[in-house]
């Protein structure tokens, strides 16, 4: 970054990428791009409260399993504790 500008590469490379998962559309128009939102913005807060949902309960597996003295949650655990994450989620 200089003088508070990213490299015209960097921005590329975000736009690509954020193109490859779905969440914009590059239409080219002349010599430029134009980038169009394919998600709305409740579906795009929905992705992603969902994968940081899903971080959170990787991150509180080993802790929880370690402290029961086991190396993972069963599957079964596994799924309760994200209902549990999911109904306290909901609960705010």
């Amino acid at each position: 970054m200089l003088n508070g500008q990213y490299a015209t590469s960097t921005i590329g490379t975000v736009i690509k990428r954020i193109s490859a998962k779905g969440y914009i559309e590059r239409i080219r128009k002349g010599r430029h791009y134009v980038l169009v939102p394919r998600l709305d913005q409740q579906s795009y807060h929905s992705i992603i409260e969902r994968q940081e949902l899903n971080k959170l309960i990787n991150k509180m597996e080993g802790s929880i399993s370690a402290f029961f003295g086991k190396e993972s949650l069963s599957q079964e655990q596994y799924n309760e504790l994200k209902l549990l994450i999911e109904s306290i989620k909901q609960e705010q």
